[in-house]
């Protein structure tokens, strides 16, 4: 593999992670939207007026806990606050860092760079150039290789957050659903 064959490698690579992340985004402005509709439709209804305060309380804190995970994973995460920021990458970090080792994958590149001083970025370029290397890419010290490095790092850690973000909305709406249909069977 040569100098443009790695380059051309680092941009494609960059390419895919960029569509995961756009194809997350979609999928949180899809919860989004449902827990939006789900709220206005509770609103919308006389019986949610002729039911308690406490239970109305409780129906809206549910509805906003769903719209709460979507808003946070629709924020742009590199400018988050860090304490943030970290305790994401963190909880992120511990759901997926046993994925075997990937040049490509969005994940694995994300849990294979991941390294808690985020002032080092170049600790994360360092491993994500050794992962290529192994799979032998060449020539990697070029300026325009590490910045496609650095934003393949970034792109894949924001896109493995948003993913880990998914997987707790999905869990969320899936108990939220189960719950609601046996609480109407009950009823």
């Amino acid at each position: 593999m040569g100098v443009m064959n790695s380059l051309e490698e680092l941009k494609s690579i960059y390419m895919d992670a960029s569509e995961w992340l756009k194809f997350l985004e979609a999928k949180h402005a899809g919860l989004f939207a449902v827990w939006t509709a789900a709220l206005i439709a509770m609103f919308s209804t006389e019986q949610f007026y002729n039911i308690s305060a406490s239970w109305q309380g409780i129906m809206v804190a549910v509805v906003g806990s769903g719209l709460l995970i979507n808003l946070i994973a629709l924020a742009p995460f590199l400018n988050q606050r860090e304490c943030i920021k970290n305790k994401l990458q963190k909880c992120t970090y511990e759901k997926y860092k046993t994925y075997d080792e990937n040049a490509v994958f969005y994940i694995t590149v994300f849990s294979k760079t991941y390294n808690t001083d985020a002032d080092n970025r170049a600790e994360s370029v360092r491993r994500y150039k050794d992962i290529l290397q192994r799979r032998g890419f060449q020539n990697l010290d070029t300026p325009i290789s590490i910045d496609y490095m650095m934003q393949i790092i970034d792109v894949s850690t924001v896109g493995s957050i948003k993913a880990y973000l998914f997987n707790v909305a999905a869990k969320y709406s899936m108990i939220v659903m189960v719950v609601g249909i046996i609480g109407m069977i009950i009823a």
